[in-house]
């Protein structure tokens, strides 16, 4: 009982450093809310070319893309390219400071680049985007800014030639394309040679398809025009049933969500002054440990044991042997190698954890008959599940549109989104899938919503554990711009677990969140591969 209090305090230092330092190095990361955006945004204009008269598909793809894609899509475009060039100023600075780097978890880190690699990523980025906004707004009737952006882009630095002739297969030669593009729509038109390889080359998607549908006409090509046309609406039709899943899918459960918080409103507000329970009320657990074990729990088991020894300290040696056992496969296809390694360390995180936690508390046993709860027959769980999950969507969706206006495209987010947007491997798709949407569910329902929130219920009220808990959960993503989105998912599924007692509701609906997310990931980074 005397060392208790004496490593509770050490413990309390050194986790606080190492957090305080992951969320503070994630005040200068870029987001990947932008690039989602983007990726619908191509998806948009590639379902915009849907040419079916008087057909219902004609009807909703108007109905998705407005009246006026080019002036919409350039909207998402101009703020992506100021936090691209932020982040670039950036990358200067801390190159200009390094080795000042806060530690990271190697469950993160592996999938981060190093600072010459990220700027050449964002160099690379910001000449993509300013090239297809050239396009955009030359088709919007804003000739004069599409040649100045094109002009900027033909500026090349000396290093971004020498990274390019290094890496000759990495996408980093937007000046000829821009040059080609330039002279596609100056006046007179001016054909440069080579220019057909060099669009289909450097473009991507519904730009490539529109800078080559221009360069056909203006070399009266109408075999070529007519073939590219034909593609263009087979394209069209699978894009717009892909925008129809990713616009649909988030309105139509958070109008069903809406309601169903609507609902519960009402039956709150017709409870006051009755006899009747609120249906908004979190009824406390009879919990059998003080605090000093709930400390030892929250920060020796998770932050200690998990993000320290585990990840931080065995992290890179998981990787390694990943990388050693897939041999030539890890050099072929790296991202498969990286989701194989986050699979690995992320159950063995989840394994010492709850480890450790049982060493904790099995002088306690046997536990009250409400305590980790995961009885099938119990309840109405399922039910539960799927109302917190379209519960949750309304009120996310508004809180994310708040937090952008707060960080402005910076403030962090899990890499892991990033590589699935971007991610081409399907065996590497699957063990994201199961790390995200299986094993995160089970261990973090288990830990953050069956040992903590339960055990805060001792000393708060039932709505001051599921908050508090809620804080607790989204601070450990370690991104700062993930804390807000993430407390109001946790206070979701912190309400569900109070009103459903079974595990099986929150694991469910949390389930559904990351699965729905990792679909959208992947149909949305459709687009960015196209």
């Amino acid at each position: 009982m005397t060392l208790k209090r004496p490593l509770l305090f050490l413990l309390s230092i050194v986790v606080s450093v190492f957090v305080g330092a992951s969320l503070f190095q994630s005040l200068t990361q870029p987001q990947v809310q932008d690039r989602l955006a983007i990726a619908q945004t191509y998806l948009t204009l590639q379902a915009s070319e849907l040419d079916v008269p008087g057909q219902e598909s004609g009807f909703l793809a108007q109905t998705l893309l407005g009246q006026k894609p080019y002036e919409a899509a350039l909207r998402q475009y101009d703020p992506l390219i100021d936090s691209t060039q932020k982040s670039l100023e950036v990358i200067r600075q801390q190159a200009a400071t390094e080795p000042a780097q806060a530690p990271e978890i190697p469950i993160k880190r592996p999938l981060k680049r190093s600072l010459e690699d990220q700027s050449t990523k964002q160099r690379t980025l910001l000449r993509e985007l300013q090239t297809e906004a050239g396009l955009l707004n030359v088709l919007a009737g804003n000739s004069a800014e599409a040649q100045k952006l094109w002009q900027t882009v033909q500026q090349r630095n000396p290093d971004q030639n020498q990274n390019l002739n290094q890496n000759p297969n990495q996408n980093l030669n937007q000046g000829q394309a821009a040059a080609v593009l330039s002279g596609l729509w100056s006046e007179p038109p001016q054909l440069l040679p080579e220019a057909e390889p060099t669009l289909k080359r450097n473009l991507r998607g519904w730009f490539r398809d529109e800078a080559l549908a221009q360069l056909y006409t203006l070399e009266q090509r109408q075999d070529d025009l007519a073939e590219l046309e034909t593609a263009r609406q087979a394209r069209a039709e699978q894009t717009l049933s892909k925008l129809a899943f990713v616009v649909l899918l988030p309105i139509v459960s958070a109008l069903l969500g809406s309601g169903i918080i609507l609902t519960l409103l009402v039956k709150a507000w017709r409870s006051r002054g009755k006899s009747l329970a609120s249906p908004l009320a979190i009824a406390r657990w009879d919990v059998p440990w003080d605090g000093s074990w709930l400390a030892i729990g929250l920060l020796g088991g998770f932050f200690f044991v998990g993000q320290i020894i585990v990840s931080l300290g065995l992290g890179s040696v998981v990787f390694t042997l990943v990388n050693q056992a897939l041999g030539e496969t890890a050099i072929a296809h790296p991202i498969r190698a990286q989701a194989i390694g986050v699979f690995c360390i992320y159950n063995l995180m989840a394994v010492g954890v709850l480890g450790f936690l049982y060493l904790c508390l099995k002088s306690f046993a046997p536990l009250p008959p409400d305590w980790f709860q995961l009885n099938p027959t119990r309840g109405r769980w399922a039910l539960w599940g799927m109302g917190g999950y379209l519960a949750a969507y309304p009120l996310v969706l508004l809180v994310s549109l708040a937090n952008q206006q707060i960080w402005d495209g910076q403030g962090g987010s899990n890499p892991l989104l990033t590589l699935a947007l971007e991610n081409q491997d399907n065996v590497a798709l699957v063990f994201f899938f199961v790390t995200a949407a299986i094993a995160a569910p089970i261990f973090e329902e288990i830990f953050f919503r069956g040992f903590l929130m339960t055990s805060l219920t001792r000393f708060m009220p039932g709505w001051g554990a599921v908050l508090l808990s809620a804080f607790i959960f989204a601070s450990a993503h370690l991104s700062l711009s993930e804390v807000l989105p993430l407390m109001t998912l946790g206070t979701v599924l912190g309400f569900v677990y109070g009103r459903s007692r079974n595990l099986l509701a929150s694991i469910l609906l949390h389930s559904l969140w990351n699965s729905g997310t990792l679909v959208s990931l992947f149909l949305l980074g459709s687009a960015l591969r196209a």
